[in-house]
């Protein structure tokens, strides 16, 4: 394991050492090994700084860790730390992604500064739990006190129109992203609203916008048709997606 070679070289600042391999097995997936190497470095006589936290907060929300992220959050508390912003942000991520939104709220509420981060982190809390207006609610309350959201929130309001009520929502949200909130659709944009058209059935419009999508990453835009054409059994939209894909860079 990483941490095993590291720690048998002469390092100045273990701490940083420490974090270094906690947060590379955090970029390459592996979760489990980052929260093991957090708790081995505790039990070194290390203490973890804010970019450490920082990082062991992240990984406890990707793996939906909630006991782990509850034990950082009370460190945290414990060590005076909760003046600071990121670590408040992450801890509303976290909490949200773990499904605890009322947790989430509660960390929001308390924050010196709620920026489009948190918000956003909120927001996604609530789509995850199935929430989808209180998404809608949290934006409008946002762009009221001057936020404008950014191209992570509005993928996080479009996940939110799943339900069949706001299905009209989506497209006229992902037309106006430009002109009203000032973010150009990207691939992810297109890849959200692509899967929630062709899962209603409405395959013209998602097809429009799948050839709309002029960027050489639009990969993820035709396999998202292509899975729901698998849903519908639509074999002609689904070959016509397929030459799509089989052209993409």
């Amino acid at each position: 394991m990483a941490e095993q070679v590291f720690e048998e070289l002469p390092m100045c600042d273990g701490v940083v050492s420490w974090t270094a391999v906690i947060t590379g097995y955090h970029q390459q997936g592996q979760g489990e090994e980052a929260l093991s190497c957090f708790k081995r470095m505790q039990m070194k006589g290390f203490s973890p700084d804010i970019v450490t936290l920082l990082c062991t907060l992240q990984v406890c929300g990707s793996l939906g860790a909630i006991q782990n992220g509850e034990q950082i959050h009370a460190s945290v508390v414990r060590q005076g730390l909760l003046g600071n912003d990121k670590l408040g942000n992450v801890l509303v991520d976290m909490y949200s992604k773990c499904g605890k939104v009322f947790k989430a709220q509660l960390v929001f509420d308390d924050l010196g500064i709620q920026d489009v981060v948190s918000w956003t982190a909120l927001m996604a809390g609530h789509a995850l739990t199935g929430k989808h207006d209180e998404v809608f609610g949290l934006l409008n309350r946002m762009m009221r006190l001057g936020i404008s959201p950014n191209s992570v929130t509005l993928t996080v309001v479009l996940s939110a129109c799943t339900d069949v009520c706001l299905l009209n929502k989506a497209p006229t949200l992902f037309e106006m992203m430009n002109l009203r909130y000032g973010v150009s659709p990207a691939v992810e944009h297109c890849t959200c609203i692509v899967d929630l058209l062709g899962r209603a059935g409405r395959f013209d419009e998602a097809v429009n916008i799948a050839e709309g999508m002029t960027s050489v990453k639009n990969l993820p835009v035709w396999l998202a048709l292509l899975a729901t054409c698998r849903q519908w059994d639509n074999v002609e939209i689904g070959e016509f997606a397929f030459e799509h894909i089989l052209h993409s860079n």
